[in-house]
């Protein structure tokens, strides 16, 4: 049961399910899209995207976690590389399977998210551009759902500078709750760089600016900004209950909330354009 555990854990599951129940939730929402049957399927393959970058994570990490965190899964020795590797070339096979009916373009952008997650966890985690894969990879989950239900590429480009606002906040969030053992490890990302208060206080900064700035976006791609204010409204009281929550050091909730918020404003983007 204990190898089993490790290997669950393996995955980073908790942030991989919540990642791709947005995804199945904005493709069931999508204007146009088949509904339940495609929510599942797109869900399926981000789930599996999703683990396997956690998986990757657990494995460029490796030679720092034994001595930051020698009790994860590979530095305690009960799951191998090999099998760590394994399983890594598995998911990423599977959601390569599961996305091909979607067509070649929307394979691409799975893709690119994906690249985007290995290029964080390959070295850019550990540098002062941590932020950078985040910035790319949160609008790219959005892309990816339009893509696939059919809308034109280009025009979804308008959505990336909200990407520059919220891959910061996502990544400062993911990243405080370990941040004293990570330095210890030689990590110096963006909170480290910053201190722990200036960074949580910029990613709170940063949510309730792309919270702002999301029904500016629906209107640029041609939908009721009106309709999107509301989310909007709603993505800003969170990012308050994010600072409050931060001034307090309660850091085990602000990832949590920063995904919550990010996938509301996504959601509401969505509705906003149909």
């Amino acid at each position: 049961m204990l190898r089993l555990n490790a290997h669950w854990h393996l995955l980073h599951p908790y942030t991989s399910l919540a990642v791709a129940g947005i995804t199945a939730l904005l493709a069931g929402a999508n204007a146009g899209a088949p509904g339940t049957g495609l929510a599942i399927r797109s869900g399926l393959a981000m789930l599996l995207i999703q683990f396997s970058i956690g998986t990757s994570n657990d494995i460029f990490d490796r030679p720092f976690d034994a001595l930051a965190k020698p009790g994860k899964p590979l530095p305690s020795g009960q799951v191998s590389l090999f099998t760590a590797g394994t399983i890594w070339g598995l998911l990423i096979g599977g959601a390569v399977v599961l996305a091909k009916p979607f067509g070649w373009l929307a394979l691409a952008v799975m893709l690119f998210g994906l690249g985007c997650g290995l290029a964080y966890n390959a070295g850019l985690k550990r540098t002062p551009l941590s932020w950078l894969p985040h910035a790319l990879a949160a609008p790219t989950i959005l892309t990816w759902v339009w893509v696939i239900g059919g809308r034109p590429l280009l025009p979804l480009l308008w959505i990336y500078p909200l990407g520059l606002l919220l891959g910061p906040a996502l990544n400062i969030a993911n990243q405080l709750a370990g941040a004293e053992a990570a330095e210890a490890s030689g990590e110096r990302s963006l909170v480290h760089y910053l201190g722990a208060k200036t960074a949580q206080r910029l990613a709170a900064g940063l949510l309730l600016l792309t919270a702002l700035l999301m029904p500016l976006v629906v209107g640029r791609l041609g939908g009721d900004a009106l309709r999107g204010l509301p989310w909007a409204v709603g993505g800003g009281v969170l990012s308050v209950v994010f600072l409050a929550l931060a001034e307090r050091e309660a850091r085990l909730a602000l990832w949590p909330l920063a995904l919550l918020i990010g996938g509301l404003l996504a959601v509401g983007l969505q509705l906003s354009l149909r």
